[in-house]
């Protein structure tokens, strides 16, 4: 449990104080509000509500001028202890941040090198080397040469090219997976089996244009700041379990976080739906993608109803990704 500073409690005390002469007014939600009374108190805190705090001060950063309160960006971002929190509980962040041995997936933003539907082949790249990711993790070259050599197409051949890192799903044979100066290669023999080759039309449509690798991570090493605080990880060896080929930038973690705009959901949407209108698919295949057209759909639901006007906005700044988590839960 971590316990807010001095700081953190008077910026609330603050808000309090205010809101006690002016009430609330149209500013915040029952959890900033909440929030405030918790930091008032200088209550204890776990550290999945410090990660929260961490979040949502990021985020809201760009609403808060230090102004007066009758503008609810300065008061709710004060409600959540304000820039002595957002120190605070990033660096409770950092320290608690770790690397476990566990299947991990990082996608990239990669399209495809080429895709050859006559023989029904796919090359491109399952992972860059030398980007830092959201995590703050680099992948070096090296990382999956001792998997390639055991398990790839020239040994056992047990590295699978699965649909949405579902390992229920492989939709191809991996022929060549090699690592080249830019990151990990890869050339796939598409299946006949019927999805199999939904997908491969769906490369073709341009529905499916990017890649992920899943993997556990064995040797890694820490990467610090010149103040010693933790920046993520550099990974230089894996156990490369398969790759996989993704809608844009989405995974059971990260939906959609390619997308950052009403207009570029709008035009994905145009996109899928034309792509089923138009093509001859699998029932699996257009259960995916009317799945991913119903999530769309919620989504800009929830944006129009929920997105403040261009004026000062009432609470926490939009995120996608939380949206659409609270609609799937």
């Amino acid at each position: 449990m971590y316990k807010p500073n001095k700081e953190i409690v008077n910026k609330a005390k603050g808000v309090l104080r205010y809101v006690a002469e002016n009430g609330w007014g149209t500013c915040g939600t029952d959890v900033g509000k909440q929030r405030a009374n918790d930091l008032a108190k200088g209550r204890e805190l776990s550290l999945s509500v410090v990660k929260r705090m961490y979040s949502y001060l990021s985020r809201a950063a760009e609403y808060y001028d230090g102004g007066s309160y009758e503008k609810c960006g300065n008061l709710m971002y004060d409600a959540w202890g304000g820039k002595p929190a957002l120190a605070w509980s990033k660096k409770i962040v950092q320290e608690n941040k770790s690397m476990d041995k566990v299947y991990t997936i990082k996608n990239t933003s990669l399209e495809l090198k080429d895709v050859d539907t006559e023989k029904g082949t796919v090359a491109g790249y399952f992972s860059a080397f030398n980007n830092v990711d959201a995590h703050g993790d680099i992948i070096r070259a090296g990382s999956y040469a001792k998997s390639i050599q055991e398990n790839g197409p020239t040994g056992k051949d047990r590295i699978g090219h699965l649909y949405m890192h579902d390992p229920m799903n492989p939709i191809g044979k991996i022929t060549e997976l090699k690592e080249d100066d830019f990151g990990l290669y890869f050339e796939s023999k598409i299946s006949k089996r019927p999805f199999a080759q939904d997908v491969l039309t769906m490369y073709q449509e341009g529905i499916i244009k990017e890649h992920s690798v899943g993997f556990i991570p064995l040797v890694f090493s820490e990467m610090r700041d010149d103040n010693g605080r933790l920046k993520g990880y550099e990974i230089t060896e894996t156990k490369l379990r398969e790759g996989s080929s993704v809608f844009m930038g989405a995974n059971e973690n990260t939906p959609f976080v390619g997308m950052k705009s009403l207009e570029e959901m709008e035009g994905r949407m145009e996109v899928l739906e034309s792509f089923i209108k138009g093509a001859k698919v699998t029932d699996t295949t257009f259960n995916t993608i009317e799945n991913e057209l119903s999530q769309l759909k919620a989504l800009i639901n929830t944006l129009i109803t929920k997105e403040p006007s261009k004026g000062t906005p009432n609470d926490e700044p939009l995120n996608v990704l939380e949206l659409w988590k609270s609609i799937n839960v």
